[in-house]
């Protein structure tokens, strides 16, 4: 298309490219078995998607955001610039569905996020710089979703609500909503992973200070906790990013600590414990160390990381190890002011009592090791 056209056209496409990225929405509510009733034309064209399978609805959602990325790029920012607010008016209207007391409700939101958050990611995959201002746009949404709020209470979900959710997934092997919800969560980690990668350097990093005392509780809480394996399944499938996530899977997205359990014998398990949200996590985690350039940041990522490994789950402890790990390998010298603190968290994971961790763990001190130059053994409780 001529940018000539694609700029006289562009408010009819981008409305055209919003009913299609309503896809998931509508495909959730027919999955879930809620529409309104027979014979309306919602719930008509609702019968029809509900014959999508999930591989079909994120093909469709793909392209959709590949063609607003390419509309985009044919643009000037004073088209851009409401043509995107659209974009975020239009997610919002998702989200304050979403608080209401309707199941319905709930599931439109969770989708829409999904849709909208993916189109973020890609936006910023092509514009870079140009487009960190416009994340103050959708912030609050943001948050939201990696605070992994439920649609239904505007409230974390709790410890039985979050077994009961586990359980209808694994179950049912891919509930829409639940799906939706997590592709959501995965798309905002990467978000912010491409906001710190493209974030202007020097002082203006400097002014990212508040928005990273805000984004580090919440990225730490994805390596605290992850999705069912069902859903994790689906996730690997339709929220990879070749850009950002290492070739090599968990072992090399885990660095020196995930090489090391993979040559334990344990790459099954890190395989099973490690997915795509928990690695994408620690991704950004890293990115937010090199786009903060100083200990500032280093310091509380590097502390919240070792509290991680304290929360009682293998998955935890081996991202939260291999996240530091990374930004050891990162920050090489610079990292040995950080060491003494590693120290009694290694110290106890050396002990741990599964051969995943206990492997991690080691191959963490081998890798201090050889940045520091000196044996730690006994600097290491027996």
């Amino acid at each position: 298309m001529e940018p000539a056209v694609a700029v006289m056209y562009h408010e009819q496409l981008a409305g055209l490219l919003l009913r299609a990225l309503d896809t998931r929405c509508k495909w959730v509510v027919a999955y879930s078995g809620q529409q309104r009733g027979a014979g309306t034309a919602e719930d008509a064209t609702a019968a029809g998607i509900a014959q999508f399978g999930s591989a079909e609805v994120h093909a469709i959602e793909s392209a959709a955001i590949k063609a607003l990325a390419a509309l985009v790029m044919k643009l000037s920012e004073s088209k851009f610039k409401p043509l995107f607010l659209r974009l975020v008016e239009w997610a919002n209207a998702g989200s304050s569905a979403a608080a209401s007391d309707s199941s319905r409700s709930s599931a439109q939101g969770q989708a829409r996020a999904a849709a909208f958050m993916a189109a973020v990611c890609t936006l910023a995959h092509r514009l870079r710089g140009v487009f960190v201002p416009y994340y103050r746009y959708f912030s609050v949404l943001l948050m939201k979703h990696l605070a992994g709020i439920n649609a239904d209470t505007g409230k974390r979900p709790n410890k039985k609500q979050k077994k009961a959710a586990a359980a209808a997934a694994n179950q049912a092997g891919q509930d829409a909503t639940l799906v939706s919800g997590w592709l959501a969560r995965l798309c905002a980690v990467r978000a912010v992973h491409l906001l710190a990668l493209h974030v202007p350097a020097g002082p203006a990093a400097q002014e990212q200070q508040e928005g990273f005392d805000r984004l580090l509780p919440l990225l730490v809480d994805q390596v605290s906790q992850g999705p069912p394996a069902a859903v994790a399944a689906v996730l690997a499938k339709q929220g990879s990013d070749s850009a950002l996530d290492l070739p090599g899977g968990p072992a090399a997205a885990l660095g020196a600590v995930g090489k090391a359990v993979a040559a334990a014998g344990a790459s099954q398990q890190l395989l099973d414990c490690c997915d795509i949200v928990g690695t994408a996590a620690v991704g950004a985690l890293l990115q937010l160390a090199m786009a903060g350039g100083s200990d500032v940041v280093w310091k509380p990522l590097h502390h919240a990381l070792l509290m991680a490994t304290r929360g009682g789950n293998i998955r935890a402890k081996l991202l939260a190890l291999g996240g530091v790990s990374r930004l050891a390998e990162l920050l090489r010298e610079e990292y040995l002011m950080l060491l003494p603190e590693a120290l009694p968290f290694v110290s106890e994971l050396i002990e741990d009592g599964d051969m995943a961790v206990e492997a991690a763990a080691q191959g963490l001190v081998v890798q201090l090791e050889a940045l520091s130059g000196e044996r730690l053994e006994q600097y290491l409780r027996t």
